[in-house]
């Protein structure tokens, strides 16, 4: 399965995979998009699966939104933010995409 990299601006980075190959699908496909807004530090799940027979052709899709807050392991967050900034992104600093959005505990006397 490659996965193919888009900066779709300084602070987007779109991930997609083709799991056709994967399943072995004959008619249609399977596509996995993921992209990392680390501006709304969302990360938004898309998944499409398309069949096809002759002329005719059926799209289903699914998509999920996680806050990265809400991600429990933070090193593929941590892993794409590179990745933007490989392929020329500006995303914020990452101490401050992992501290603003209470990613990491804050001292309970403190707030942001």
């Amino acid at each position: 399965m490659a996965e193919k990299f888009e900066k779709m601006n300084d602070y987007t980075l779109l991930v997609s995979s083709d799991l056709s190959r994967v399943a072995g699908y004959l008619h249609g496909g399977r596509v996995l998009t993921n992209i990392f807004n680390f501006q709304t530090r969302q990360k938004t799940t898309i998944y499409d699966h398309v069949i096809s027979y002759n002329t005719q052709m059926s799209v289903a899709s699914q998509m999920q939104i996680e806050n990265f807050k809400d991600i429990e392991c933070k090193d593929e967050v941590i892993a794409m933010h590179e990745k933007l900034r490989e392929l020329g992104g500006n995303p914020p600093d990452m101490p401050d995409i992992l501290t603003k959005r209470n990613l990491l505990p804050l001292p309970k006397d403190k707030s942001i």
